[in-house]
């Protein structure tokens, strides 16, 4: 069906369609529609922004946020977004429903509100079903001033919410993902205010949730300007240990988009095409690769296995900026392992820094001290 036939039945449909709201019917067509590819792509999540989510084809609530806390006094707009899947497909009795649930749970809610913007956005960059169910669907309502929520209870309804949400993406698209070791990378993260930063990840096995809690940290903290890309490497793909050489092991790939799901499907792609194999790591390829591809990133944050060895740590002097090392596995499972030494040469070779859970090691001195410590006792 063309867009154009698919216009004709829509008018043909409103005829009939309405909601009504104080006895006043309010008419899907009424409200001004705009053609994105991906929503959230184009749009940046306000200070005062609600997300009242909707799953794909459905018109039922899914988020926690009591619509009672609206007060239509205080809406300053209402965006519905809907997805263009099937492609042309007529939407406008699935979003006649969401209008008619939307205007039964927030009251005194109607047309006659000239102080509230109301626009429809379609989303056309969808290719599949399950491409689809990744895209946002219901409505963003923004308000002059943030609601009054009584007490945590909802912010953490929320919080768990937008948990679990961000798990059941990781698991869609990686599969079963243990999640369960110490939150490394997200503490030295907070602790740290990095800014235009690349994250470099030891993307192979084991080391999944450091770099996951990376991206639920700029989730959390709404801090996706931060990082301008991610890099990821495996140690060569499915290369035999003969083939890796030093320089062009390869298995390394990037992303210039930091958003959760474009972030996923790069993981997916380098998880698909290998593992590495081998304890040893091309982290110094990752880095040259890093700063090449991203030449003007203030910082560069290497997210690494301290049990792991350097294959090629011979590439370090060619490495321009200074290196931010987080360090995983510092603690497993109860027991306390040295520092691995040759990340405290790669950090003092780049006038970098070191991070553990505990403690950042912020210039040569520190990472000097830390050093000599280790020298006279193995545990940091």
């Amino acid at each position: 069906m063309n867009r154009f036939n698919k216009t004709i039945l829509s008018i043909a449909f409103l005829i009939f369609t309405f909601i009504k709201v104080s006895g006043q019917p309010f008419l899907l067509n009424e409200i001004k529609e705009y053609t994105v590819k991906k929503y959230l792509e184009s749009f940046k999540k306000g200070k005062n922004a609600y997300y009242i989510e909707m799953n794909f084809g459905e018109s039922n609530i899914e988020q926690p946020i009591p619509l009672s806390a609206f007060k239509t006094h205080n809406i300053d707009s209402i965006h519905l977004i809907y997805t263009d899947y099937p492609k042309n497909r007529d939407f406008t009795k699935l979003n006649t429903n969401r209008l008619t649930i939307l205007f039964d749970s927030i009251s005194g809610l109607n047309r006659n509100h000239e102080n509230i913007s109301w626009k429809v956005f379609e989303q056309t960059g969808c290719k599949s079903l399950e491409e689809a169910k990744d895209y946002y669907h219901g409505f963003i309502i923004y308000t002059k001033k943030p609601l009054k929520l009584h007490g945590n209870h909802t912010t953490d309804i929320q919080k768990k919410y937008l948990d679990r949400k961000f798990y059941s993406a990781v698991i869609r698209k990686l599969g079963s993902v243990n999640m369960n070791v110490d939150s490394v990378s997200s503490c030295v993260l907070e602790r740290n205010n990095w800014k235009n930063i690349v994250i470099i990840s030891d993307w192979t096995g084991s080391m999944y949730p450091y770099t996951l809690q990376v991206l639920k940290w700029q989730i959390d903290e709404n801090k996706h300007d931060n990082i301008v890309g991610y890099v990821f490497f495996n140690d060569g793909d499915h290369k035999e240990e003969h083939e890796k050489k030093i320089g062009t092991t390869g298995g390394l790939y990037h992303t210039t988009d930091s958003k959760i799901y474009h972030v996923l499907n790069k993981m997916k792609e380098v998880q698909k095409n290998g593992d590495g194999g081998e304890l040893e790591e091309n982290d110094l390829e990752a880095i040259l690769y890093a700063q090449s591809t991203f030449p003007d990133a203030n910082e560069f944050i290497l997210i690494a296995d301290n049990l792991s060895k350097i294959r090629d740590i011979s590439l370090q002097k060619k490495i321009e900026k200074p290196v931010r090392i987080i360090l995983s596995k510092t603690k497993l499972r109860g027991k306390e392992y040295p520092i691995n030494k040759q990340y405290i040469e790669l950090a003092l070779t780049t006038n970098g820094s070191l991070h553990t859970i505990e403690k950042d090691y912020l210039n040569k001195k520190e990472i000097l001290k830390l050093k000599e410590q280790l020298k006279s006792n193995p545990k940091p």
